[in-house]
């Protein structure tokens, strides 16, 4: 019925009092009557509200179509609808160059190294991002030394400037032993060159020899370095950029971290990197966390961390608390725990610092104030299974043995848990106590790979709700860890895989 049909009817029905009825009429037709008068006089609250509901659908369909687009802007989330069934395919741009899948994007290539083949030469490569076709392929050794002292160590790769017209790639020789199960042993690493690449070409522009045991990072228009040289010295210098394609200045600062060997062992090779404006020094006995502009020691332990409010915290090993300082090294709160990885985290729940710990055989996960170390809430788990978890909305999910769960990060308050299902048939999951577990989500959907008796399933549940969706069965070739590469999902034990979309 029409709009305008509906309304002549009610001009026709509506000529008469309320109770008449023509003479003759029976009960049950004046009754019939009645009823329909007070229909029609009602119907336009009906439409009225049905409009409200169907207004109300739309609008919050709008929010949540708004809530995932924003979910899927954020690094980590996967940026397509994950629905059975879920195709696998090879990584555009993998075939030639397994490792740039997560290489450094140069205009419309990525550029990073292969891996190695033992004995033949290591190589760094472009492929076109678009299509995966090779660009460029740059042997770093010749075929002959690769052959004779095969080393199985990949170039590690990173940007020089930004946009990147050039990168640098330090190569690390250590003497490879072939087995007798096809496995390999690899010594102390006897010599570390830096090279800097045209990132367009291929071209090497610069060769740098620094310490067999040696890191480097570009940061802005510093080149950080971190080496060991023959007296188990640990020194960290700064310099400009540039001279990564030329001839070496003095640098803009030197700090000394630690002098002199080890008992029982060396410092290993040190790691280093930039997070949140902080230097971080890692190596296999202790770790730091430096000033960039002057070299300053702000912190020291055993191990460090840059917490996700850019607060610091340093545990000396030699029990389960940590200290918690600001980021200029002040304070220096006592708190149990270490900072969880957040495999999504968007910001939300600011000036939290989120902290997990094992407690007779259970794991607690906490939440405290940044610098002060005041505890805001705590909730326990019933085993010790540790893992990546996600924040997205003020709202952060989890996995644990047993179950998937979300909570509000604010406060802790549980927004729903739901088992983890066995298999079809019954069969329990797999005991994962004490075992690492990555949550991953496409912002609609909570996922986990879970190891069934029939092998690697892919579960999905609702994030707005916990109940289980779907799951779907995972060839073998895709291994048991899945990661997020440029918003895809990506897998594979040998050729990296994408999954779905």
């Amino acid at each position: 019925m029409t709009r305008e049909d509906a309304m002549q009817e009610v001009e026709l029905d509506a000529a008469g009092d309320e109770g008449w009825s023509a003479p003759g009429d029976a009960p049950a037709e004046a009754a019939r009557r009645r009823r329909r008068r007070t229909l029609l006089r009602w119907w336009p609250l009906a439409v009225v509200a049905a409009a409200a509901v169907g207004a109300g659908q739309l609008v919050a369909g709008a929010r949540e179509r708004e809530r995932v687009v924003s979910a899927r802007g954020v690094d980590g989330v996967v940026d397509h609808d994950l629905v059975p069934p879920l195709a696998v395919e090879p990584l555009a741009g993998t075939e030639d160059a397994p490792a740039a899948r997560t290489g450094i994007l140069a205009g419309d290539l990525r550029v990073d190294a292969e891996r190695p083949v033992l004995g033949e030469p290591r190589a760094v490569v472009a492929v076109v991002a678009a299509d995966g076709r090779r660009a460029w392929r740059t042997e770093v050794e010749p075929a002959a030394r690769a052959e004779a002292q095969p080393s199985m160590q990949t170039p590690a790769c990173s940007a020089v400037d930004e946009p990147t017209t050039r990168v640098i790639c330090l190569v690390e020789d250590s003497p490879t032993t072939p087995e007798a199960d096809g496995a390999w042993s690899a010594g102390p690493p006897t010599r570390t060159r830096m090279l800097t690449l045209d990132a367009a070409t291929g071209a090497v522009l610069a060769e740098r020899e620094l310490a067999p045991m040696a890191s480097a990072v570009v940061d802005g228009d510093s080149l950080l370095l971190a080496q060991v040289d023959d007296q188990d010295v640990l020194r960290v210098t700064r310099e400009d950029a540039e001279a990564v394609t030329g001839s070496v200045g003095a640098p803009s600062w030197s700090t000394v971290l630690a002098n002199g060997p080890l008992d029982g062992g060396g410092w290993g090779t040190p790691g280093i990197w930039v997070d949140r404006g902080h230097l971080v020094v890692g190596s296999a006995v202790a770790s730091w966390v430096l000033d960039p502009d002057d070299g300053t020691v702000v912190t020291a332990g055993s191990r460090v961390w840059v917490g996700r409010t850019g607060a610091l915290l340093s545990w000396s090993g030699d029990d389960a608390v940590v200290r918690l300082l600001a980021s200029d090294g002040t304070g220096g709160a006592r708190v149990s725990g270490t900072p969880v990885w957040l495999a999504v985290d968007d910001g939300s729940a600011p000036g939290l610092e989120l902290l997990s710990r094992v407690v007779d055989g259970g794991r607690r996960l906490s939440a405290v104030v940044a610098v002060t170390g005041e505890v805001v809430w705590e909730r326990a788990s019933d085993d010790d299974t540790d893992g990546a978890l996600i924040l997205l909305g003020g709202v952060l999910y989890g996995a644990d043995g047993t179950t998937v769960w979300a909570v509000d990060a604010a406060d802790g308050r549980q927004i729903w848990r739901t088992p983890r299902e066995p298999d079809a048939d019954g069969t329990p999951l797999t005991d994962l106590t004490g075992d690492w577990l990555r949550t991953l989500t496409d912002g609609r959907r909570l996922l986990l790979q879970q190891t069934t008796a029939d092998g690697p399933v892919l579960v999905a549940w609702s994030l707005a709700s916990g109940e289980r969706l779907w799951a779907e069965p995972m060839p073998a070739e895709v291994g048991p860890f899945l990661q997020v590469v440029d918003g895809a999902l990506v897998g594979g034990t040998e050729t990296p895989l994408r999954i779905g979309g």
